[in-house]
C-alpha cells in the first residue's frame, strides 16, 4: 500500500499544469513571412488554435490562417524537393532532368500566394485577440475607387 501511495504521490508532482496564458502575442518580419512570440517563445500555428479557443473571432481567423499554411508547407516541401533533386544529381555529376525541377518551381510558386493568405490571416487573429480590432479591420486606401480616383476608408 506504501508503494502505491508513493508512486501516486510522485505522478503527482511530475505532471505539469497547464493553463491558458492570456500574455499578448507579438509577431516580427522574418524572411518569407512572420515569426509569431508569446512570453519569447515561437507559436506554431497549431499552438494559437489552441490559445485563441476562448475569442471565437481569433479562433476563426486563425482556422482560415491554418487551412492556407497547411497546403503551402506541403507545396513548399514538395517542390523544394523536386528542385533539389535534379539540382543534387548536376552537382554530382550526373543528367538531371530539369523538367522535374521546373515542376517544382511552379509548386513552389503556388505555395507563395498560400504563405501570404496565412500570414494575413494569421496577423488578423493576433490583432483580435490583442484587443486591437481598429488596427486590423480599418484601413485608408489611395487609388481608384468606385467613383474614380480618391481616398476610401475599408472597414
Amino acid at each position: 500500500m506504501k508503494k502505491i501511495f508513493v508512486v501516486a504521490i510522485s505522478m503527482l508532482l511530475c505532471l505539469t499544469a497547464y493553463s491558458q496564458n492570456d500574455s499578448p502575442i507579438t509577431y516580427r518580419k522574418a524572411f518569407g513571412g512572420y515569426v509569431f512570440e508569446q512570453d519569447g517563445k515561437a507559436l506554431k500555428p497549431k499552438q494559437m488554435l489552441d490559445i485563441f479557443q476562448n475569442n471565437e473571432a481569433a479562433y476563426k481567423a486563425m482556422k482560415k490562417a491554418k487551412a492556407n499554411y497547411d497546403p503551402a508547407i506541403g507545396l513548399s516541401f514538395v517542390g523544394g524537393t523536386l528542385v533539389g533533386w535534379p539540382l543534387g544529381t548536376a552537382l554530382g555529376g550526373g543528367d538531371p532532368n530539369w523538367a522535374l525541377a521546373g515542376i517544382g518551381a511552379g509548386l513552389i510558386i503556388a505555395a507563395i500566394p498560400l504563405g501570404s493568405a496565412f500570414n494575413k490571416h494569421a496577423i488578423r487573429a493576433v490583432d483580435l485577440f490583442n484587443g486591437d480590432n481598429d488596427k486590423s479591420s480599418t484601413r485608408l486606401y489611395y487609388g481608384l475607387t468606385n467613383h474614380g480616383l480618391g481616398l476610401e476608408l475599408r472597414f
